[in-house]
């Protein structure tokens, strides 16, 4: 779990205008002075497997002591699709004290030898799955810059996101739990 600092129109801190279109609803433009993303917990040393009536889950809870930040992640297979994981988010309040809008994200990280030549595919609310491909858009014919990496490279998952091992022909689909 991390989250990237929103780009203000206004610095609320000191009430002056910056430069520069500002985050919206539909827009997920990072802060280009704070491009890295930023911790949003800890993973606690509290992974349970949950094996139930109805379902077997994973439980991984994140802390942080500090802030008062924590998260909760169940990942499990899918009841309705096999080859399928589904996975649900419970967050704690996002502070916003410091008057910073804040983009939380979920980030997956695969197996090391797993290699999807920089191909992946998303859902399009629900109607189908787009083709996409890092650093890459084909509406710009030129490259991406560093300060356009990170947003260029959002994709909202509404529902589900698929990758392809190219080299060992496995695949991997995540599903949001809401789908």
């Amino acid at each position: 779990m991390k989250y990237y600092r929103a780009q203000q129109s206004i610095d609320y801190r000191d009430r002056k205008e910056t430069t520069g279109l500002s985050e919206g609803a539909y827009i997920f433009k990072p802060d280009v002075k704070h491009l890295a993303p930023v911790q949003y917990s800890s993973l606690d040393a509290d992974v349970a497997f949950e094996h139930g009536s109805q379902i077997d889950q994973w439980t991984i809870r994140y802390n942080n002591i500090t802030t008062q930040q924590a998260a909760v992640i169940k990942v499990r297979f899918s009841e309705r699709f096999e080859e399928f994981i589904e996975y649900e988010v419970e967050l704690s309040e996002i502070p916003v004290k410091d008057g910073l809008g804040k983009d939380v994200t979920v980030n997956w990280k695969m197996f090391d030898d797993f290699d999807i030549n920089k191909q992946f595919w998303t859902d399009s609310n629900g109607l189908e799955m787009q083709e996409r491909k890092l650093n890459y858009n084909p509406r710009f014919p030129w490259p991406i810059s560093d300060a356009q990496n990170v947003s260029s490279n959002y994709y909202p998952v509404d529902s589900a996101i698929a990758v392809k091992d190219v080299k060992k022909n496995r695949q991997v689909t995540i599903m949001n739990d809401r789908a």
